[in-house]
């Protein structure tokens, strides 16, 4: 797999080098590049506002709807979600290539499998926050519930919603627990261009991929676990985003530190995130 990762490293460097990408490959680049900043910003107000919930300067936490929300009341907050929408879908194109172009060479072991379908079920993720980032231009009024519990409404009034609504909570688990596996497994510097870094900030970004990486695949766990409980319920307020899974994570014994903790995970997600706009390698075959 190793030597894999690095044969696709070293024919995406010689193709880059020799001036031969294609409009394909450059427009990914700017998708990647739009995606990467898009995420950055929402991984960091995640975690920025559980900070402030943790040291008791804000009453709860937050998902990426109410982060958009908060963004849509700035100036320019209308302008600001657009970019954010286009982000978003960057960032759902650059997933859906590595599902199925795998451009990494993820090949077709179980591993690489289930890498790749991470990959698919993050594109469509991202998707669906593009989608919510526009609706809340188009009509912000309309917004003001919570719209995971809409959606989680919507599933339920389906024949078999229940069933539906509880197999979507038990893939966030597994993709929650996949992400913790990747925590530990995943080559965030290879991910990285070592051209551009100096050693030491390359330790740096790796350690706050890992650390993010954590961070994200336990909260997102929880979040499966009060999807399952709300279509067992078949309560849709019972289900829970990320802001509800870091709330969850405040009620538990030492939950301000926890919180805290979790909450310097996103932050150190979303600065990786940034630094790939730069630093990132983006293989394209």
């Amino acid at each position: 797999m190793a030597s894999r990762r690095a044969q696709v490293r070293e024919t995406s460097s010689r193709r880059s080098a020799e001036g031969g990408d294609d409009d394909a490959a450059a427009w990914l680049r700017w998708a990647a590049a739009l995606g990467y900043a898009a995420c950055g910003i929402v991984y960091i107000a995640i975690g920025a506002i559980a900070a402030a919930v943790a040291v008791g300067l804000e009453e709860r936490p937050a998902g990426a709807p109410r982060v958009m929300r908060m963004i849509e009341d700035q100036p320019f907050g209308k302008l600001m979600l657009v970019a954010l929408s286009l982000g978003f879908l960057g960032y759902a194109a650059l997933s859906l290539s590595g599902a199925f172009r795998d451009p990494e060479g993820r090949g077709r072991s179980l591993t690489g499998l289930l890498i790749r379908a991470a990959d698919a079920v993050t594109g469509a993720l991202y998707v669906a926050l593009a989608v919510a980032a526009v609706r809340i231009v188009a009509a912000p009024s309309r917004q003001g519930g919570r719209i995971v519990e809409i959606w989680a409404a919507g599933v339920l009034a389906l024949p078999g919603g229940a069933a539906l609504l509880g197999s979507i909570g038990l893939a966030l688990l597994a993709a929650g627990g996949f992400l913790v596996y990747r925590a530990r497994a995943e080559p965030f510097e290879d991910i990285l261009d070592r051209r551009t870094l100096p050693p030491w900030l390359l330790r740096f970004l790796t350690i706050a991929a890992r650390f993010g990486t954590l961070a994200r695949g336990l909260i997102l766990a929880i979040s499966g676990v009060l999807v399952m409980r709300a279509a067992a319920t078949r309560q849709p307020a019972q289900t829970g985003d990320i802001g509800d899974a870091l709330s969850a994570v405040e009620t538990t014994p030492f939950g301000a530190w926890l919180l805290g903790v979790a909450a310097l995970g996103f932050i150190a997600y979303g600065v990786y995130q940034l630094a790939k706009v730069r630093h990132r390698r983006v293989p394209i075959r």
